[in-house]
This record gives structure tokens, sequence and C-alpha cells, in this order.
């Protein structure tokens, strides 16, 4: 689902405020897709640095982090319980690149009622950028990860799987 999600309709809200909300949506339901998927391959939140390794994606991660130390996230570090605050301080210091913080963080605010995307007066419009930059990442590396434990399954199998009979892999 979280993949195929456009968006929401809201009644009475502007255009751009609906984008906003759309977009914080996204990301709670890229992270919980996320989050579901780690334990699947052997990592936690605390170590799927690995995971942006293994699919290149660490200098994205590094400049959404850095995109985000300057905007709508840090609003949302200021709104944040001391657990997640610590990691995305390591994140804006430089000393970590583990971006599902701040999905950590959106997810928790956002589904707790606290988080619009006119927050602290930010544009919606930079709300749907930041957010929508993030949960592209966490798909594309889930997507990648996931069609490579495919692969890796497929090549396993060799010439024990019977294309004629099941189709191609």
């Amino acid at each position: 689902m979280a993949n195929s999600f456009t968006g929401i309709d809201l009644d009475d809200y502007g255009v751009p405020t609906q984008r906003g909300y759309s977009a914080l949506f996204r990301v709670l339901l890229v992270w919980s897709a996320f989050e579901r998927y780690m334990p699947l391959v052997g990592l936690n939140r605390r170590r799927c640095e690995e995971l942006l390794d293994k699919h290149g994606a660490r200098t994205e991660a590094r400049e959404i982090i850095d995109s985000a130390s300057r905007g709508y996230f840090r609003f949302i570090y200021h709104h944040s319980r001391p657990f997640i605050k610590e990691k995305l301080e390591k994140c804006f210091q430089n000393d970590s690149d583990n971006v599902v913080w701040l999905a950590v963080a959106v997810r928790h605010r956002f589904a707790h009622g606290d988080l619009t995307p006119n927050a602290d007066g930010v544009s919606p419009e930079n709300v749907v950028a930041d957010c929508d930059r993030l949960s592209d990442l966490l798909l594309r590396v889930m997507d990648r990860d996931f069609t490579s434990h495919v692969n890796e399954f497929f090549e396993t199998l060799g010439s024990a799987y019977d294309s004629d009979r099941y189709g191609p892999p």
C-alpha cells in the first residue's frame, strides 16, 4: 500500500495543505512498511545504515538529513521524545547517516496528532518535498533489497527451478 499511495482527499482544505497531509501520511505508511521489512532481513532501525550502504543510498540519505536539519524536521526534532531527539541530533551533527530516524520522528508526531503540514509556519510545499524525498528513498532501498533477495533465491535454485512449469522467475 505504501508504494501505491497517491494521496488523501480532504474536504474544506486547500490543495497545498491537502498535499502536505498526504506527504505526512505517506511517510507514516512507508515507515510502517520499512519497520516491518527490517526484521525480515535481520536489521533494526539502529542498524539500517547497512541497508543504505548496500544499495548506494547513503549519499542521498546524508543530503536529506542536511536539508532536514535546516527545515521542517528541525521543528519535529524540538517536539520529539528524548530517545528520538538523541538519534536526530547525531544525524544533524554528521555522526550518523541513519535517515530512518527522520521517518520515525514524523510517524510518531503525525500519528499522535500534533503534526500538521503548516507547523511552525512552514510552507506545506516544503513539507511535501522533504517527506516525498524521504519516502522515495526508503521505498527504493526496500525495493532494491527485496529484489536482490529474490534474485539470490533463484540463483541458489539454479537449474532446479522449472521455468517451463512455473514460468520465468
